[in-house]
C-alpha cells in the first residue's frame, strides 16, 4: 500500500493534510520527481480548505531548500519509511487506499539522481 496515496486522496477528499504530512508529501514531486517546488504549491493552494499564501509557498519552499532556513538539500524523505514510522499498524493507509498500489519509482535511485541533480544546480 502506498502512503503518498493515502495523503492525496484524504487532502483531495477532505480538504485537509497533516502539517507533517504536507511536508513529507512535499518532498516526493520537488526530490523525487525533480518538479519545480511551484507545481506543488499551485496544488496544494487550490486543494488546502486551510491555505495561507505564505505558509503554503514558503514551506514548499523549504522543501525544496531554497528558503530561507531551508531543509538541507539532501534531506529526501523515502515515503516507504514514513508509513513504518508513523504509521505502523497502517490504519491510516487502510482507510484511504482500498487496493495495493505499486510504487511508481525506486527511492534509491530517485534519492541518487536528486542528489545529483541538487550538488549540480548548487542547492
Amino acid at each position: 500500500m502506498n502512503w503518498r496515496s493515502a495523503d492525496m486522496r484524504e487532502l483531495w477528499t477532505t480538504g485537509w493534510m497533516h502539517d507533517r504530512i504536507c511536508v513529507v508529501v512535499a518532498s516526493f514531486p520537488i526530490k523525487d520527481l525533480l518538479h519545480p517546488w511551484q507545481v506543488g504549491a499551485c496544488w496544494f493552494w487550490d486543494a488546502l480548505v486551510h491555505a495561507d499564501l505564505a505558509n503554503n509557498t514558503l514551506a514548499w519552499q523549504w522543501v525544496a531548500s531554497c528558503a530561507a532556513d531551508a531543509m538541507p538539500f539532501f534531506r529526501i524523505f523515502n515515503l516507504v519509511m514514513q508509513a513504518e514510522k508513523l504509521d505502523p499498524e497502517i490504519h491510516y493507509i487502510r482507510r484511504w487506499v482500498k487496493k495495493t498500489v505499486p510504487p511508481i519509482l525506486d527511492y534509491a535511485v530517485a534519492r541518487e539522481r536528486a542528489l545529483t541533480a541538487l550538488k549540480r544546480n548548487g542547492a
